[in-house]
């Protein structure tokens, strides 16, 4: 027996052993000197956010003042919307957003940030550089912005679409009255209610305004109940808000978890493509060139360099249109038929104003409903104020020099962010700013001047004028033509109030834009023709 234990014992190769007990211990050793590492890092991450920042006296949630993986998730989760409301709230005018940014809620320090191109936009919008080139929307070069301006500017002029109205209104008002009616005579007679989706309907019918003006294509996404161009862009708008928020999912390996929204990206660029060669071959037949977007961007030169746009950027101002142009619309009128619901006095009034203005068979046009119908117009504002559907991180930078906000001194290359939600909940700004109240904006301009649906300054949305031209010919001929109401166990309504005693809105998702986050069910209406 001992014999075998001793010839064991000489088997063992001692120094092997040996060496992984050192490798073991030296192992050991890393880990301590990497977790001192990061303790060390964290350590001083904690003493400059606390005693020698710049951001150090402005208010805000201190793990915003240690990393910016904080602000990635709430985006890459959909709750910007949701955060930019409650922390307004919590620290008012201006609170810290980042270790190098700050976020501001004061009306006047919001127009100073926007008003001029003195804090121009941050890197922030690199990855909204659709196809590889600037567009109107990311262009961070306050020249060139200054130029595309000045080529596509007049597309959107009064003048210019009052040429497109009669395609908005086939594309829009005509189009959803037509699948409504159809709704409601199956309902008759199948003897049910005749209910609809106003989410999917009203963003079915924009893209279809959009896709006929922009593309020089019929969508027919309302006709077919045909998601699937809306899909691509509500994919390409996450691929967007995604790699804006969280840069690291441009990079092997992450990269793949947004390959598929990536992909529809390209989809649409593709289709851009095949609407500018559709258009050249039917001018090339001998038809006459349209008045719409497509012609006008197709044909757009800068007045005072004589510069057109390149093929690549034609393709990308495309679907910048169709992305921002169309989400935006919905989702405005969207909210504001759920609002109109919580609010049964507001839809009486409202719909009291449209039907004793207009007969019954008269199709309203965008002037008529201006002109004649304040308290419709009135309703859009306030929607626009309660649920701004656009009030997303907007980050500029601060300028050589420094900035002060709110008494803090800001130093150059500080990062601001104007917090939309705020602006529109600002309770030095607005009176009872929770509750619905159309009535603060009749007959008061100065007020209509405090929204910033559409931005403010040197880069206010250049389509504002087609998306109140959409808007109001929907809205006011849907209020005309149909009466709606809440299905009978809705999740939703007058009675079911929220922590301000108020009705309580829906739940919302928000990337770039907010939308319902239950729309397939919270957006359900019961819609009958109109005595």
């Amino acid at each position: 027996m001992a014999g075998v234990i001793s010839k064991l014992i000489e088997e063992i190769d001692w120094r092997d052993q040996l060496a992984q007990v050192l490798a073991l211990a030296e192992s050991i050793g890393y880990r301590k000197l990497a977790a001192g590492a990061v303790a060390g890092y964290v350590s001083w991450k904690i003493i400059y956010a606390s005693f020698f920042s710049p951001l150090r006296s402005i208010p805000g949630p201190f793990l915003a003042r240690l990393t910016g993986l904080r602000s990635e998730y709430i985006a890459a989760a959909g709750k910007t919307g949701h955060y930019a409301e409650s922390e307004y709230e919590k620290y008012g005018d201006i609170y810290v957003h980042g270790p190098n940014a700050v976020s501001i809620s004061n009306p006047s320090d919001c127009r100073t940030l926007l008003g001029s191109h003195a804090f121009i936009k941050s890197d922030f919008y690199k990855s909204v550089d659709i196809l590889g080139v600037h567009n109107i929307f990311s262009t961070r070069d306050p020249l060139f912005n200054q130029m595309r301006r000045r080529q596509v500017g007049p597309s959107f002029t009064a003048g210019y679409l009052a040429k497109m109205e009669g395609k908005i209104i086939q594309h829009g008002t005509l189009s959803l009255k037509t699948k409504w009616d159809g709704v409601i005579a199956k309902a008759e007679q199948d003897g049910t209610d005749a209910i609809i989706n106003i989410n999917n309907d009203l963003l079915f019918t924009t893209f279809d305004v959009t896709g006929a003006l922009a593309f020089g294509r019929n969508f027919n996404a309302l006709k077919n109940n045909d998601p699937t161009i809306i899909e691509w862009v509500a994919d390409a708008v996450m691929y967007f808000g995604l790699i804006t928020n969280v840069p690291a999912l441009l990079y092997f390996p992450f990269n793949l978890f947004v390959r598929r929204l990536k992909h529809h990206l390209l989809c649409l660029a593709d289709f851009s493509q095949e609407s500018v060669d559709h258009r050249k071959n039917l001018l090339a037949q001998g038809e006459e060139k349209p008045g719409d977007l497509l012609a006008a961007f197709m044909d757009a030169v800068d007045p005072e360099s004589k510069i057109r746009m390149s093929h690549t950027e034609l393709l990308a101002e495309m679907v910048i249109t169709l992305m921002a142009g169309s989400e935006t619309s919905s989702n405005t009128i969207m909210w504001t038929m759920h609002l109109l619901m919580l609010y049964p006095e507001c839809y009486k009034r409202v719909v009291d104003e449209v039907r004793s203005t207009f007969d019954k068979d008269h199709t309203i046009r965008y002037n008529e409903g201006r002109q004649n119908l304040p308290y419709l117009e009135a309703v859009l504002y306030e929607s626009m104020r309660v649920r701004p559907v656009a009030s997303g991180n907007w980050p500029r930078v601060v300028p050589r020099g420094g900035a002060t906000f709110q008494g803090h001194f800001l130093p150059a290359g500080t990062i601001v962010i104007a917090n939309f939600s705020g602006v529109s909940r600002h309770k030095d700004t607005w009176e009872d700013p929770y509750r619905f109240i159309p009535e603060r904006f009749l007959d008061n301009e100065a007020v209509k001047r405090r929204i910033f649906a559409f931005s403010t300054g040197v880069r206010i949305c250049p389509g504002r004028n087609l998306a109140w031209m959409e808007m109001v010919t929907i809205l006011a001929n849907m209020l005309k033509d149909y009466d709606f109401k809440l299905p009978d166990g809705a999740a939703f309504g007058p009675e079911i109030c929220d922590e301000n005693g108020l009705p309580k809105l829906m739940a919302m998702k928000h990337f770039i834009v907010a939308q319902p986050l239950n729309g397939e069910h919270d957006a359900r209406l019961i819609i009958t023709k109109a005595n």
